[in-house]
Protein backbone atom coordinates (compact mmCIF):
# COMPACT_ATOMS: atom_id res chain seq x y z
CA UNK A 1 0.00 0.00 0.00
CA UNK A 2 1.43 3.00 -1.24
CA UNK A 3 0.09 6.62 0.04
CA UNK A 4 1.58 9.84 -0.75
CA UNK A 5 0.77 13.15 -0.64
CA UNK A 6 1.51 13.70 -4.41
CA UNK A 7 -1.68 11.25 -5.18
CA UNK A 8 -4.12 13.99 -6.48
CA UNK A 9 -6.87 12.47 -5.66
CA UNK A 10 -6.24 11.78 -2.23
CA UNK A 11 -6.28 14.72 0.73
CA UNK A 12 -7.41 17.69 -1.48
CA UNK A 13 -6.23 20.83 0.37
CA UNK A 14 -5.04 18.82 3.74
CA UNK A 15 -1.45 18.68 3.98
CA UNK A 16 -2.00 18.04 7.51
CA UNK A 17 -3.24 14.07 7.37
CA UNK A 18 -1.28 14.10 4.12
CA UNK A 19 1.74 13.67 6.16
CA UNK A 20 0.11 11.89 8.77
CA UNK A 21 -0.44 8.92 6.09
CA UNK A 22 2.90 9.34 4.41
CA UNK A 23 4.13 8.63 8.42
CA UNK A 24 1.65 5.99 9.00
CA UNK A 25 2.34 4.02 5.96
CA UNK A 26 6.32 3.95 6.43
CA UNK A 27 5.34 2.63 9.81
CA UNK A 28 8.05 -0.74 10.38
CA UNK A 29 9.89 -0.21 7.53
CA UNK A 30 12.20 1.62 9.62
CA UNK A 31 14.27 0.58 12.54
CA UNK A 32 11.89 1.25 15.17
CA UNK A 33 7.94 0.78 14.93
CA UNK A 34 5.18 2.29 17.56
CA UNK A 35 3.20 -0.14 19.18
CA UNK A 36 0.81 2.39 20.97
CA UNK A 37 1.23 6.55 20.75
CA UNK A 38 -0.80 9.20 21.65
CA UNK A 39 -0.49 12.27 20.76
CA UNK A 40 -1.32 15.98 20.24
CA UNK A 41 -4.83 18.06 21.37
CA UNK A 42 -8.09 16.36 20.89
CA UNK A 43 -8.94 20.38 21.10
CA UNK A 44 -7.05 20.85 17.38
CA UNK A 45 -5.75 17.45 15.86
CA UNK A 46 -5.26 14.25 18.12
CA UNK A 47 -3.57 11.21 16.64
CA UNK A 48 -3.70 7.34 18.32
CA UNK A 49 -1.98 4.55 17.14
CA UNK A 50 -1.99 1.08 18.21
CA UNK A 51 -1.10 -2.64 17.16
CA UNK A 52 -2.04 -6.36 17.75
CA UNK A 53 -1.17 -9.72 15.92
CA UNK A 54 -4.32 -11.08 13.90
CA UNK A 55 -4.25 -14.89 13.25
CA UNK A 56 -4.69 -15.83 9.66
CA UNK A 57 -8.66 -16.80 9.36
CA UNK A 58 -9.13 -13.31 11.39
CA UNK A 59 -7.07 -11.44 8.65
CA UNK A 60 -9.77 -12.04 6.42
CA UNK A 61 -12.16 -9.56 9.11
CA UNK A 62 -9.73 -7.10 9.39
CA UNK A 63 -8.90 -6.01 5.75
CA UNK A 64 -13.17 -5.51 5.23
CA UNK A 65 -13.00 -2.04 6.74
CA UNK A 66 -10.23 0.76 8.68
CA UNK A 67 -12.28 -0.13 11.96
CA UNK A 68 -10.13 -1.42 14.56
CA UNK A 69 -9.96 -5.01 15.55
CA UNK A 70 -9.19 -4.00 19.38
CA UNK A 71 -10.10 -1.19 21.72
CA UNK A 72 -7.40 0.89 24.01
CA UNK A 73 -8.52 -1.02 26.95
CA UNK A 74 -8.68 -4.07 25.81
CA UNK A 75 -6.12 -7.25 27.19
CA UNK A 76 -8.06 -8.51 30.64
CA UNK A 77 -9.60 -11.55 31.80
CA UNK A 78 -13.14 -11.88 32.66
CA UNK A 79 -16.67 -13.65 31.76
CA UNK A 80 -18.52 -13.48 28.93
CA UNK A 81 -22.31 -14.72 28.79
CA UNK A 82 -24.17 -15.27 25.48
CA UNK A 83 -27.04 -17.74 24.16
CA UNK A 84 -26.85 -20.82 22.61
CA UNK A 85 -29.34 -23.84 21.80
CA UNK A 86 -31.46 -21.64 23.72
CA UNK A 87 -30.12 -21.41 27.14
CA UNK A 88 -27.35 -18.63 28.53
CA UNK A 89 -23.94 -19.97 28.97
CA UNK A 90 -21.29 -18.30 31.38
CA UNK A 91 -17.37 -18.94 30.14
CA UNK A 92 -14.10 -17.16 31.36
CA UNK A 93 -11.72 -16.15 28.63
CA UNK A 94 -9.23 -13.30 28.12
CA UNK A 95 -10.64 -9.95 26.05
CA UNK A 96 -10.08 -9.98 23.15
CA UNK A 97 -10.11 -13.30 21.78
CA UNK A 98 -11.31 -14.87 18.80
CA UNK A 99 -7.91 -14.30 16.77
CA UNK A 100 -6.89 -11.24 17.97
CA UNK A 101 -3.67 -10.71 20.61
CA UNK A 102 -2.48 -7.35 21.80
CA UNK A 103 1.48 -6.66 21.85
CA UNK A 104 0.92 -3.24 24.37
CA UNK A 105 -1.80 -3.48 27.20
CA UNK A 106 -3.24 0.08 28.49
CA UNK A 107 -4.14 -0.02 32.21
CA UNK A 108 -6.53 2.56 33.72
CA UNK A 109 -7.16 2.70 37.57
CA UNK A 110 -9.61 5.37 37.26
CA UNK A 111 -8.08 8.17 38.50
CA UNK A 112 -7.39 6.45 41.99
CA UNK A 113 -3.68 5.57 40.07
CA UNK A 114 -1.91 7.13 37.32
CA UNK A 115 -2.92 4.50 34.37
CA UNK A 116 0.04 2.42 32.89
CA UNK A 117 1.15 0.76 29.97
CA UNK A 118 2.36 -3.01 29.96
CA UNK A 119 3.95 -4.78 27.32
CA UNK A 120 2.45 -8.26 27.26
CA UNK A 121 4.30 -11.18 28.75
CA UNK A 122 5.01 -13.43 26.21
CA UNK A 123 6.62 -11.02 24.10
CA UNK A 124 8.65 -10.16 26.92
CA UNK A 125 9.52 -14.12 27.96
CA UNK A 126 10.15 -15.35 24.66
CA UNK A 127 12.54 -13.06 24.32
CA UNK A 128 13.71 -12.73 28.17
CA UNK A 129 13.60 -9.24 27.66
CA UNK A 130 15.14 -7.37 31.00
CA UNK A 131 13.05 -4.26 32.18
CA UNK A 132 15.04 -1.13 33.52
CA UNK A 133 12.53 -0.11 35.71
CA UNK A 134 13.44 3.71 36.43
CA UNK A 135 13.73 4.39 32.31
CA UNK A 136 10.57 1.77 31.73
CA UNK A 137 12.85 0.49 28.91
CA UNK A 138 13.15 -3.30 27.94
CA UNK A 139 16.65 -5.01 26.54
CA UNK A 140 18.04 -8.65 25.51
CA UNK A 141 21.27 -9.59 25.74
CA UNK A 142 23.11 -10.93 22.82
CA UNK A 143 25.71 -13.90 22.70
CA UNK A 144 28.34 -11.11 24.26
CA UNK A 145 26.49 -10.29 27.28
CA UNK A 146 26.14 -6.85 25.68
CA UNK A 147 22.53 -5.17 26.60
CA UNK A 148 20.48 -4.42 23.27
CA UNK A 149 17.66 -1.57 23.88
CA UNK A 150 14.10 -3.40 22.83
CA UNK A 151 11.57 -1.24 23.66
CA UNK A 152 10.68 2.01 25.36
CA UNK A 153 8.26 3.20 26.84
CA UNK A 154 7.44 6.77 27.19
CA UNK A 155 4.62 9.03 28.42
CA UNK A 156 4.04 9.43 24.24
CA UNK A 157 3.69 5.85 23.76
CA UNK A 158 5.60 2.30 23.51
CA UNK A 159 8.40 2.11 20.72
CA UNK A 160 9.81 -1.50 19.87
CA UNK A 161 12.78 -2.85 17.15
CA UNK A 162 10.88 -4.02 14.53
CA UNK A 163 13.17 -6.28 13.77
CA UNK A 164 12.37 -8.22 16.75
CA UNK A 165 8.48 -7.47 16.62
CA UNK A 166 8.55 -8.91 13.05
CA UNK A 167 10.68 -12.28 14.85
CA UNK A 168 7.76 -12.70 17.38
CA UNK A 169 5.04 -12.69 13.95
CA UNK A 170 7.59 -14.96 12.78
CA UNK A 171 7.30 -17.77 15.75
CA UNK A 172 3.69 -17.13 16.22
CA UNK A 173 2.81 -17.10 12.43
CA UNK A 174 0.23 -13.83 12.96
CA UNK A 175 0.00 -10.72 11.09
CA UNK A 176 0.84 -7.55 13.03
CA UNK A 177 -2.02 -5.17 12.49
CA UNK A 178 -0.87 -0.99 12.67
CA UNK A 179 -3.64 1.26 13.54
CA UNK A 180 -4.39 5.11 13.64
CA UNK A 181 -6.48 7.47 13.90
CA UNK A 182 -6.34 11.10 12.97
CA UNK A 183 -8.66 13.85 13.94
CA UNK A 184 -7.40 17.89 12.89
CA UNK A 185 -10.60 20.72 13.85
CA UNK A 186 -8.65 23.60 11.40
CA UNK A 187 -10.77 26.34 9.91
CA UNK A 188 -8.08 26.46 7.47
CA UNK A 189 -9.77 23.14 5.75
CA UNK A 190 -11.93 23.76 2.68
CA UNK A 191 -15.62 24.03 3.46
CA UNK A 192 -16.24 21.05 0.82
CA UNK A 193 -17.41 17.76 2.18
CA UNK A 194 -14.96 15.20 0.97
CA UNK A 195 -14.35 11.35 1.45
CA UNK A 196 -12.50 8.06 0.47
CA UNK A 197 -11.42 4.66 0.84
CA UNK A 198 -8.91 2.60 0.00
CA UNK A 199 -8.41 -0.73 0.47
CA UNK A 200 -6.19 -3.85 -0.47
CA UNK A 201 -4.61 -7.01 0.91
CA UNK A 202 -2.05 -4.66 2.85
CA UNK A 203 -4.67 -3.05 4.50
CA UNK A 204 -7.36 0.19 4.40
CA UNK A 205 -7.19 3.60 4.71
CA UNK A 206 -9.77 6.10 5.01
CA UNK A 207 -10.65 9.95 4.84
CA UNK A 208 -13.57 12.08 5.60
CA UNK A 209 -13.70 15.63 5.55
CA UNK A 210 -16.89 17.51 6.83
CA UNK A 211 -18.88 20.29 9.14
CA UNK A 212 -18.58 19.41 13.13
CA UNK A 213 -22.42 20.72 13.10
CA UNK A 214 -23.75 23.75 11.55
CA UNK A 215 -21.71 26.79 12.17
CA UNK A 216 -18.67 25.04 14.75
CA UNK A 217 -16.04 24.78 11.67
CA UNK A 218 -14.43 22.17 9.53
CA UNK A 219 -12.88 19.14 11.05
CA UNK A 220 -10.87 15.70 9.14
CA UNK A 221 -10.27 12.29 10.00
CA UNK A 222 -8.33 9.84 8.72
CA UNK A 223 -8.19 6.25 10.12
CA UNK A 224 -5.86 3.80 8.97
CA UNK A 225 -5.07 -0.11 9.28
CA UNK A 226 -1.91 -2.14 7.92
CA UNK A 227 -1.19 -5.35 7.99
CA UNK A 228 1.83 -7.41 7.56
CA UNK A 229 2.10 -11.04 7.03
CA UNK A 230 4.31 -12.41 9.18
CA UNK A 231 7.99 -13.70 7.86
CA UNK A 232 8.93 -17.58 7.67
CA UNK A 233 8.92 -19.03 10.84
CA UNK A 234 12.60 -19.74 10.49
CA UNK A 235 13.39 -15.67 10.59
CA UNK A 236 12.18 -15.70 13.94
CA UNK A 237 16.00 -17.02 15.34
CA UNK A 238 14.89 -18.86 17.98
CA UNK A 239 15.77 -22.47 18.64
CA UNK A 240 15.54 -24.76 16.14
CA UNK A 241 15.84 -22.02 13.90
CA UNK A 242 18.86 -19.88 15.33
CA UNK A 243 21.30 -18.45 12.80
CA UNK A 244 23.76 -20.65 11.67
CA UNK A 245 27.42 -19.42 13.06
CA UNK A 246 29.98 -17.94 10.70
CA UNK A 247 33.78 -19.36 11.53
CA UNK A 248 36.53 -16.57 11.87
CA UNK A 249 39.99 -17.52 9.51
CA UNK A 250 42.55 -17.22 12.28
CA UNK A 251 46.16 -16.86 11.63
CA UNK A 252 47.74 -19.55 12.95
CA UNK A 253 51.72 -19.39 11.53
CA UNK A 254 53.76 -18.98 8.34
CA UNK A 255 54.95 -21.15 5.55
CA UNK A 256 58.66 -21.35 5.05
CA UNK A 257 58.21 -18.65 2.32
CA UNK A 258 56.60 -16.38 4.93
CA UNK A 259 53.40 -16.46 3.59
CA UNK A 260 50.62 -16.23 6.59
CA UNK A 261 48.43 -19.57 7.28
CA UNK A 262 45.12 -18.97 8.12
CA UNK A 263 42.13 -21.31 9.25
CA UNK A 264 38.67 -21.21 10.73
CA UNK A 265 38.05 -21.90 14.02
CA UNK A 266 34.84 -24.67 13.03
CA UNK A 267 35.75 -27.59 15.26
CA UNK A 268 33.84 -29.72 12.44
CA UNK A 269 36.21 -29.00 10.08
CA UNK A 270 39.38 -29.62 11.96
CA UNK A 271 41.72 -32.81 13.06
CA UNK A 272 40.91 -34.53 16.52
CA UNK A 273 42.73 -37.60 18.26
CA UNK A 274 40.33 -39.68 16.56
CA UNK A 275 40.69 -39.15 13.10
CA UNK A 276 38.59 -36.90 11.99
CA UNK A 277 39.91 -34.35 8.78
CA UNK A 278 43.45 -35.39 8.72
CA UNK A 279 44.51 -33.34 6.21
CA UNK A 280 43.25 -30.16 8.38
CA UNK A 281 44.94 -28.22 11.57
CA UNK A 282 44.72 -30.07 14.96
CA UNK A 283 41.84 -28.37 17.05
CA UNK A 284 44.60 -28.07 19.44
CA UNK A 285 46.40 -25.75 16.98
CA UNK A 286 47.65 -22.94 18.91
CA UNK A 287 46.34 -19.06 18.34
CA UNK A 288 48.12 -16.32 19.88
CA UNK A 289 46.89 -12.65 20.05
CA UNK A 290 48.23 -9.39 21.70
CA UNK A 291 47.76 -9.43 25.60
CA UNK A 292 45.94 -6.07 25.02
CA UNK A 293 42.61 -8.77 23.82
CA UNK A 294 42.30 -9.05 27.59
CA UNK A 295 41.90 -5.37 28.41
CA UNK A 296 38.04 -5.53 27.56
CA UNK A 297 37.38 -7.89 30.22
CA UNK A 298 39.44 -6.14 32.37
CA UNK A 299 37.33 -3.40 32.41
CA UNK A 300 34.13 -4.59 32.75
CA UNK A 301 34.35 -6.71 35.88
CA UNK A 302 30.40 -6.82 36.17
CA UNK A 303 30.41 -9.13 33.42
CA UNK A 304 33.53 -10.62 32.78
CA UNK A 305 35.97 -12.48 34.70
CA UNK A 306 39.37 -13.07 33.97
CA UNK A 307 41.16 -16.01 36.10
CA UNK A 308 44.20 -17.74 35.83
CA UNK A 309 43.77 -20.26 32.62
CA UNK A 310 39.88 -18.98 32.22
CA UNK A 311 38.00 -16.11 30.82
CA UNK A 312 34.26 -16.24 32.08
CA UNK A 313 31.36 -14.04 30.79
CA UNK A 314 29.05 -14.30 33.40
CA UNK A 315 26.92 -17.36 32.88
CA UNK A 316 26.84 -17.25 28.99
CA UNK A 317 30.03 -18.41 28.40
CA UNK A 318 33.40 -19.19 28.90
CA UNK A 319 36.64 -19.89 27.34
CA UNK A 320 40.03 -21.57 28.46
CA UNK A 321 42.95 -20.08 27.75
CA UNK A 322 47.05 -19.44 28.42
CA UNK A 323 47.15 -15.89 30.12
CA UNK A 324 50.85 -17.49 31.78
CA UNK A 325 52.83 -15.66 29.80
CA UNK A 326 53.71 -11.77 29.88
CA UNK A 327 53.63 -11.08 26.61
CA UNK A 328 50.50 -13.07 24.29
CA UNK A 329 47.81 -15.05 25.39
CA UNK A 330 47.23 -18.16 23.51
CA UNK A 331 44.04 -19.99 23.31
CA UNK A 332 43.38 -22.99 21.16
CA UNK A 333 41.77 -22.82 17.37
CA UNK A 334 39.02 -25.20 18.08
CA UNK A 335 37.85 -23.16 21.47
CA UNK A 336 37.67 -20.37 19.60
CA UNK A 337 35.03 -21.90 17.18
CA UNK A 338 33.49 -23.37 19.72
CA UNK A 339 33.30 -22.03 23.25
CA UNK A 340 32.61 -18.22 22.13
CA UNK A 341 29.69 -15.87 20.72
CA UNK A 342 30.75 -14.96 16.35
CA UNK A 343 31.17 -11.47 18.11
CA UNK A 344 33.39 -11.93 20.51
CA UNK A 345 35.80 -13.87 18.16
CA UNK A 346 35.45 -11.17 15.66
CA UNK A 347 36.74 -8.86 18.65
CA UNK A 348 40.00 -11.37 19.07
CA UNK A 349 40.61 -11.46 15.47
CA UNK A 350 41.95 -8.35 15.81
CA UNK A 351 44.86 -8.70 18.10
CA UNK A 352 46.17 -12.22 15.91
CA UNK A 353 49.61 -12.35 15.83
CA UNK A 354 51.69 -14.83 14.59
CA UNK A 355 53.07 -17.87 16.61
CA UNK A 356 55.97 -15.91 19.48
CA UNK A 357 59.26 -17.68 19.87
CA UNK A 358 58.33 -18.36 23.40
CA UNK A 359 54.93 -20.28 22.61
CA UNK A 360 52.52 -21.52 25.32
CA UNK A 361 53.73 -21.31 29.20
CA UNK A 362 55.14 -23.97 30.79
CA UNK A 363 51.65 -23.85 33.30
CA UNK A 364 49.62 -24.40 30.11
CA UNK A 365 51.50 -27.67 28.90
CA UNK A 366 51.84 -29.02 32.05
CA UNK A 367 47.76 -29.55 32.85
CA UNK A 368 46.55 -29.28 29.00
CA UNK A 369 49.00 -32.29 27.63
CA UNK A 370 50.58 -33.45 31.29
CA UNK A 371 47.65 -33.64 33.08
CA UNK A 372 49.46 -32.25 35.97
CA UNK A 373 48.29 -29.51 38.59
CA UNK A 374 50.27 -26.69 37.93
CA UNK A 375 50.93 -23.15 39.71
CA UNK A 376 50.58 -19.82 37.29
CA UNK A 377 53.73 -18.25 37.59
CA UNK A 378 52.39 -15.13 36.66
CA UNK A 379 52.48 -12.66 39.59
CA UNK A 380 48.68 -11.20 39.22
CA UNK A 381 47.36 -14.63 38.73
CA UNK A 382 49.16 -15.62 41.86
CA UNK A 383 48.07 -12.43 43.91
CA UNK A 384 44.92 -13.13 45.07
CA UNK A 385 45.49 -16.79 46.37
CA UNK A 386 48.46 -15.00 48.85
CA UNK A 387 45.48 -12.59 49.40
CA UNK A 388 43.10 -14.73 50.36
CA UNK A 389 45.17 -17.56 52.09
CA UNK A 390 46.86 -14.92 54.48
CA UNK A 391 43.28 -13.26 55.12
CA UNK A 392 42.06 -16.81 56.07
CA UNK A 393 45.20 -17.14 58.54
CA UNK A 394 44.45 -14.13 60.76
CA UNK A 395 40.96 -15.41 60.73
CA UNK A 396 41.53 -18.44 62.28
CA UNK A 397 44.42 -16.82 64.68
CA UNK A 398 42.46 -14.10 65.82
CA UNK A 399 38.81 -14.90 64.91
CA UNK A 400 38.83 -11.61 62.54
CA UNK A 401 40.35 -10.67 59.14
CA UNK A 402 43.30 -9.36 58.40
CA UNK A 403 41.36 -7.62 55.45
CA UNK A 404 37.71 -6.22 55.70
CA UNK A 405 35.56 -7.71 53.17
CA UNK A 406 35.17 -5.28 50.09
CA UNK A 407 32.50 -2.95 49.62
CA UNK A 408 29.84 -4.56 47.07
CA UNK A 409 31.17 -1.70 44.50
CA UNK A 410 34.69 -2.81 44.87
CA UNK A 411 34.11 -6.35 44.79
CA UNK A 412 35.76 -6.30 41.23
CA UNK A 413 39.51 -5.08 42.31
CA UNK A 414 40.78 -8.61 42.91
CA UNK A 415 39.34 -9.60 38.86
CA UNK A 416 41.09 -5.93 37.48
CA UNK A 417 44.05 -6.35 39.16
CA UNK A 418 47.10 -7.30 36.74
CA UNK A 419 50.61 -6.20 35.10
CA UNK A 420 49.70 -3.34 32.95
CA UNK A 421 50.35 -4.47 29.57
CA UNK A 422 52.87 -1.81 28.75
CA UNK A 423 54.30 1.48 30.46
CA UNK A 424 51.13 3.52 30.28
CA UNK A 425 51.39 6.02 33.37
CA UNK A 426 47.74 5.84 33.01
CA UNK A 427 46.95 2.04 33.47
CA UNK A 428 50.11 1.53 36.24
CA UNK A 429 48.10 4.35 38.26
CA UNK A 430 45.16 2.60 38.04
CA UNK A 431 46.24 -0.69 39.01
CA UNK A 432 48.12 0.89 42.04
CA UNK A 433 45.12 2.23 43.38
CA UNK A 434 43.68 -1.25 42.95
CA UNK A 435 46.63 -2.73 45.19
CA UNK A 436 46.41 -0.01 47.41
CA UNK A 437 42.49 -0.55 48.17
CA UNK A 438 43.45 -4.03 48.52
CA UNK A 439 46.44 -4.05 51.09
CA UNK A 440 46.50 -1.02 52.51
CA UNK A 441 42.23 0.68 52.45
CA UNK A 442 41.22 -2.69 53.46
CA UNK A 443 43.30 -3.05 56.79
CA UNK A 444 41.29 -4.43 59.11
CA UNK A 445 41.94 -1.86 61.73
CA UNK A 446 39.02 -2.13 64.55
CA UNK A 447 40.72 -5.87 64.77
CA UNK A 448 44.29 -5.16 64.80
CA UNK A 449 43.50 -2.57 67.65
CA UNK A 450 41.42 -5.15 69.65
CA UNK A 451 44.85 -7.05 69.58
CA UNK A 452 47.71 -4.25 70.25
CA UNK A 453 45.36 -1.52 72.14
CA UNK A 454 45.60 2.14 71.30
CA UNK A 455 48.39 3.87 70.57
CA UNK A 456 50.25 6.89 71.53
CA UNK A 457 49.15 8.91 68.58
CA UNK A 458 46.36 10.38 67.50
CA UNK A 459 45.08 9.46 63.77
CA UNK A 460 47.63 6.37 63.83
CA UNK A 461 46.80 4.43 60.77
CA UNK A 462 46.29 1.01 59.50
CA UNK A 463 49.69 0.18 58.82
CA UNK A 464 51.01 2.07 62.17
CA UNK A 465 48.80 -0.69 63.96
CA UNK A 466 49.62 -3.43 62.05
CA UNK A 467 53.63 -2.52 62.81
CA UNK A 468 53.20 -1.86 66.17
CA UNK A 469 51.53 -5.27 66.94
CA UNK A 470 54.19 -7.26 64.78
CA UNK A 471 56.55 -5.20 66.76
CA UNK A 472 54.55 -6.03 70.21
CA UNK A 473 55.16 -9.54 68.79
CA UNK A 474 58.43 -9.53 68.90
CA UNK A 475 58.73 -9.82 65.03
CA UNK A 476 62.32 -8.88 63.57
CA UNK A 477 62.30 -5.70 61.64
CA UNK A 478 58.78 -4.98 61.34
CA UNK A 479 58.94 -2.18 59.41
CA UNK A 480 60.66 -3.90 56.64
CA UNK A 481 58.36 -6.41 56.89
CA UNK A 482 55.72 -3.77 55.76
CA UNK A 483 57.56 -1.53 53.65
CA UNK A 484 56.21 -2.91 50.28
CA UNK A 485 52.70 -1.84 51.55
CA UNK A 486 54.33 1.60 52.42
CA UNK A 487 55.57 1.92 49.12
CA UNK A 488 51.93 1.10 47.78
CA UNK A 489 50.73 3.50 50.06
CA UNK A 490 53.39 6.63 49.43
CA UNK A 491 52.57 5.63 45.24
CA UNK A 492 49.31 6.16 45.55
CA UNK A 493 49.25 9.43 47.78
CA UNK A 494 51.81 11.06 45.96
CA UNK A 495 50.99 9.69 42.26
CA UNK A 496 47.74 7.88 41.93
CA UNK A 497 45.32 9.22 43.43
CA UNK A 498 46.30 12.99 43.48
CA UNK A 499 48.31 15.81 41.53
CA UNK A 500 52.18 14.15 40.84
CA UNK A 501 53.84 17.26 42.36
CA UNK A 502 57.18 17.99 40.99
CA UNK A 503 58.96 15.97 44.06
CA UNK A 504 57.11 12.60 42.89
CA UNK A 505 59.65 10.10 42.45
CA UNK A 506 58.23 7.00 41.46
CA UNK A 507 62.31 5.08 41.76
CA UNK A 508 61.18 5.30 45.41
CA UNK A 509 59.25 2.79 45.37
CA UNK A 510 59.92 0.71 42.17
CA UNK A 511 63.54 1.97 41.17
CA UNK A 512 64.54 2.56 37.40
CA UNK A 513 62.16 -0.44 36.45
CA UNK A 514 60.13 0.82 33.79
CA UNK A 515 56.02 1.09 35.07
CA UNK A 516 55.13 -2.89 33.79
CA UNK A 517 58.32 -4.68 35.38
CA UNK A 518 57.80 -1.97 38.32
CA UNK A 519 54.35 -2.84 39.10
CA UNK A 520 55.63 -6.86 39.03
CA UNK A 521 57.87 -5.82 41.72
CA UNK A 522 55.35 -3.88 43.86
CA UNK A 523 53.37 -7.23 43.57
CA UNK A 524 56.20 -9.70 44.34
CA UNK A 525 56.96 -7.66 47.56
CA UNK A 526 53.29 -7.10 48.29
CA UNK A 527 53.07 -10.92 47.84
CA UNK A 528 56.27 -11.23 50.49
CA UNK A 529 54.61 -9.47 53.05
CA UNK A 530 51.21 -10.81 52.71
CA UNK A 531 53.21 -14.57 53.26
CA UNK A 532 55.03 -13.31 56.11
CA UNK A 533 51.65 -12.33 57.64
CA UNK A 534 50.18 -15.43 56.89
CA UNK A 535 53.55 -17.33 58.54
CA UNK A 536 52.97 -15.12 61.62
CA UNK A 537 49.40 -15.58 62.13
CA UNK A 538 49.27 -19.59 61.51
CA UNK A 539 52.60 -19.10 64.17
CA UNK A 540 49.76 -17.72 66.65
CA UNK A 541 47.88 -20.18 68.81
CA UNK A 542 44.09 -19.67 68.82
CA UNK A 543 44.32 -19.38 72.57
CA UNK A 544 46.95 -16.81 72.38
CA UNK A 545 47.57 -14.31 74.97
CA UNK A 546 46.01 -11.47 72.72
CA UNK A 547 42.75 -12.12 73.32
CA UNK A 548 43.54 -10.80 76.81
CA UNK A 549 43.15 -14.69 78.22
CA UNK A 550 39.97 -15.03 77.38
CA UNK A 551 39.06 -18.58 75.60
CA UNK A 552 35.65 -19.48 73.67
Amino acid sequence: MEATTSSPDWFSSDPVQAAVCTEFTQEATGSWVWLYRQRGDVRAHSIGQYSALLSPDRVERGIGGPGWDVHIGDGGFGFTEYYEDGGKRTVYERHPDNGVELLVVYRDFHGVRPSELELVEEFRLLFNLWEDRPTRSYYYFDDSGNPVKAVTITDEGVRALTSLVRRYQAAKQMHLALYIDSTLRSDELPATEESWDVADDAGVLSYYRGQLSLGDGMFSRFDGKRLLAPPPVEASGIYPYEKARQYETFLIGETPEGEPMRFASDPAQLANYFGANPDSPHYLTPVYFRREVLNKYYADTDRYTVEDGHLRCAGLWGLRLDNDQAGHVMVFLGDLGRDIPQQEAQYWLSFNILPPEEGPSETLVRRAFGGQFADPKSLDLRFPRAYREADKAWAAAFGAPLFQPLHDDDRHILSKLHVPVGDSAAEFDEQVLYLAKLVVDSLNEAAIEALTGKGDKKDEKGLAKLERLLDAKGIPDARGVLRPFANVQGLRSRGAAHRKATSFDITEAIGDLGRQEGFEKLLADAMGTLQALKQFAEQQSPLDDSDGGQSS
